[in-house]
């Protein structure tokens, strides 16, 4: 299930990865929900004030920045400090890319395949723990980059402890 496949890319942030970028990627992945062409576009100058300003994405394929997918990708995405400092630290690639050297692919043949699950999730993971940690859905939508509509039909999964919680404050109502 969906809900399964978030929990293993929860686990394998977790893990040892031994490659330090390839880390650090994972880490922006599941720390800020960016699709996997926005996180390897990041520059050290979309890095300011602990948020990442997500302007472009990089073409794999192509070798080169690339638009966005859509008007609503372009967005700020707070970051903790320890984060923020991590990634400043980097020395960038010639095209002032942070992740110049990372194989998303890799990532996923080593860490994720073998536990069913795709870079993708690491977006679902963090979508759901904006939304079951309270964040109001309109700036949860913001920062994933997608309406509020795509946010609740795609990214969250119910959480069932909030559920009950929820279910205890409709019938406290009554």
């Amino acid at each position: 299930s969906t809900l399964d496949r978030s929990s293993a890319a929860s686990d394998v942030y977790k893990r040892q990865i031994e490659d330090e970028l390839d880390k650090l990627y994972v880490q922006v992945l599941y720390e800020t929900g960016m699709r996997r062409s926005e996180a390897l576009g990041v520059t050290l100058f979309d890095i300011k004030d602990c948020t990442i300003s997500v302007n472009k994405q990089y073409n794999e394929d192509h070798k080169e920045f690339a638009v966005l997918k859509t008007e609503n990708s372009k967005r700020s995405i707070p970051i903790s400090k320890e984060l923020e400092k991590k990634l400043l630290s980097q020395i960038p690639g010639i095209d002032g890319r942070i992740f110049y050297n990372s194989s998303p692919d890799t990532i996923y043949r080593n860490y994720l395949k073998p536990f069913n699950t795709s870079i993708h999730c690491f977006r679902h993971t963090f979508a759901t723990n904006l939304v079951s940690s309270g964040i109001d859905l309109t700036i949860a939508a913001k920062i994933i980059g997608d309406d509020i509509k795509t946010v609740l039909s795609t990214y969250t999964q119910v959480n069932e402890d909030k559920k009950k919680s929820e279910f205890d404050k409709v019938r406290a109502i009554f």
